[in-house]
């Protein structure tokens, strides 16, 4: 009688776990597919989503440790406190948000349910969507180069674009966080025909960040590589790895020789015009202290300045508590800076909490750390210079946890063995 029961109960925590699922990739396709993104009732919809996750989420936990309670706690206090202030766009902004803190979450509970394997399936099963952006994006940047930056919210070139199956911002830094993931890979995958899919896939990815005019994106890629490159050497060999520290050292003080060399190469092979191409004559001819001037000269050393200022003004309640506080008093160009001059101090530190949360320790041993350090630095430069977005949590939460554990669980069936 006794295992009869327990085989109901089982059976109705998979049921949830399902459900849980198709509400998850539903999610996901709202966050990455244009043509879904765009729907009038697209905010509503991931809205009903977000809430219908957040209530699987308690009923299939049994014992929900302290840093998940206070994720969903954070998740609640962001949009709540920001409708009864009579805020409701930043309400909104931040309903969007919060797959960051749930992301988490669902990781845990799906390791804990022994059901890892569905959530890589579900991975896998929005690969496709993302090859059939990633094209339709290509083919509109060979039209223009400004294609992707010149796509914003609603109005009418954004809505023709985004019908189109082309993705804009949110979905090249999707591509930027995957990059390094699938970079990862190609490290620590063994095999051959493994080594070479994630290597063609990465190389995709850089190819169109390349081509996209996201300066930032190239930047974190770039650091990420030559960090995990580091990282596998140290691991290999110590001395080696040490050898290598030396030389980018070198290589960061003579800067303008070498960052000429990559920028002759690129401009003259990879891409050829906009934006990203300009800056990179920035850099040849002046090296690493021109981006300081590209950050000027493109107003971005003043919108940060905003928010810095709004912190100032309203250290521990934030904007959001300010009559006339509005989301046109932040950068709305970093989301940890825009979240402290919101939220004030206090929630801003929780909200560096609730990202370093999704980095498990398990996650930092062994041959994980050649993938975790990487794709924690590059989340906090995106974060920290840029805006969050569903789709850049969508990759940090769900599908660099599921890469780590893979190979986490690869490692040890050999060690077994």
């Amino acid at each position: 009688m006794k295992i009869k029961r327990i085989s109901i109960k089982v059976n109705q925590v998979d049921a949830r776990c399902m459900i849980l699922t198709f509400l998850v990739y539903m999610y996901m396709l709202f966050c990455i597919c244009p043509q879904l993104i765009i729907l009038s009732v697209a905010e509503i919809i991931k809205t009903v989503l977000v809430a219908g996750i957040s209530v699987l989420i308690l009923l299939c936990y049994n014992r929900m440790g302290r840093m998940n309670i206070f994720c969903l706690l954070y998740c609640l206090y962001l949009p709540v406190i920001s409708y009864l202030a009579g805020k409701t766009v930043i309400g909104n902004r931040y309903i969007s948000l919060i797959f960051l803190p749930l992301g988490g979450i669902l990781f845990d509970i799906y390791l804990r349910n022994e059901m890892l394997s569905t959530l890589k399936k579900m991975v896998w099963f929005l690969m496709p969507v993302v090859l059939y952006v990633y094209v339709q994006t290509w083919r509109a940047l060979g039209q223009s180069s400004y294609a992707v930056r010149a796509i914003k919210t609603y109005d009418e070139y954004s809505v023709t674009m985004r019908n189109m199956g082309v993705g804009g911002y949110e979905f090249i830094y999707f591509l930027t966080m995957l990059a390094i993931v699938f970079w990862g890979c190609v490290l620590l995958k063994k095999g051959l025909m493994k080594k070479g899919t994630y290597l063609v896939a990465f190389l995709l990815c850089v190819l169109l960040i390349l081509r996209s005019n996201y300066l930032t994106a190239l930047i974190v890629v770039a650091v990420a590589v030559t960090v995990s490159i580091i990282l596998f050497l140290i691991q290999k060999n110590k001395i080696l790895g040490g050898i290598l520290f030396f030389i980018v050292g070198i290589c960061l003080i003579l800067n303008r020789v070498i960052i000429s060399a990559a920028v002759g190469f690129l401009t003259k092979y990879l891409i050829t015009s906009g934006k990203n191409y300009d800056r990179l004559l920035k850099l040849r001819a002046n090296g690493l202290s021109s981006l300081f001037d590209i950050l000027e000269s493109e107003g971005r050393a003043g919108a940060y300045g905003k928010s810095v200022t709004s912190i100032k003004e309203n250290v521990f309640l934030g904007l959001v508590y300010d009559e006339n506080g509005s989301i046109e008093h932040i950068s709305q160009h970093s989301f940890l800076l825009d979240t402290f001059a919101l939220f004030g101090v206090i929630i801003g530190i929780a909200t560096c909490v609730v990202l370093f949360s999704n980095f498990k320790k398990r996650f930092f041993k062994e041959k994980a750390i050649i993938i975790s350090i990487p794709v924690l630095i590059g989340a906090i430069i995106v974060l920290a210079g840029n805006n969050l977005t569903a789709s850049i949590a969508i990759a940090i939460t769900i599908i660099y946890p599921c890469a780590v554990f893979d190979l986490e669980r690869k490692s040890s069936d050999e060690n077994a063995g």
